[in-house]
């Protein structure tokens, strides 16, 4: 019903200026000014859902992201675990047990 839209419309409101410091008509004017798609890879929000992307030290807000970016992101900021991930990629890893499933694969085509 309407009243329950404009509770919900309000307590929207209110998250985003607590949380962001900003207001309604500024988060939209940004989903807009996005033409409603991910700042980063242009996902439709209407599909994936979409997140308040901010900096963490400032609290300024940067845009809107899909949810897959927003947490990319996150990952990205974090040093170490970049740092980790790319060892990993570097590494070249030898699993005889895996080999040996591929060698069957290609055996059986």
């Amino acid at each position: 019903n309407a009243e329950q839209f404009t509770a919900a419309g309000n307590l929207i409101a209110r998250a985003l200026g607590l949380l962001y410091n900003i207001t309604y008509e500024d988060y939209l004017a940004m989903k807009d000014g996005q033409r409603n798609q991910c700042a980063i890879c242009g996902r439709d929000f209407a599909r994936y859902g979409h997140n308040v992307d901010h900096d963490h030290e400032s609290g300024r807000v940067r845009g809107l992201l899909c949810r897959r970016c927003n947490v990319g992101l996150s990952y990205l900021e974090d040093d170490a675990w970049r740092a980790a991930a790319e060892e990993y990629l570097r590494t070249d890893r030898d699993y005889p047990l895996l080999k040996a499933d591929a060698a069957g694969a290609e055996a059986a085509t």
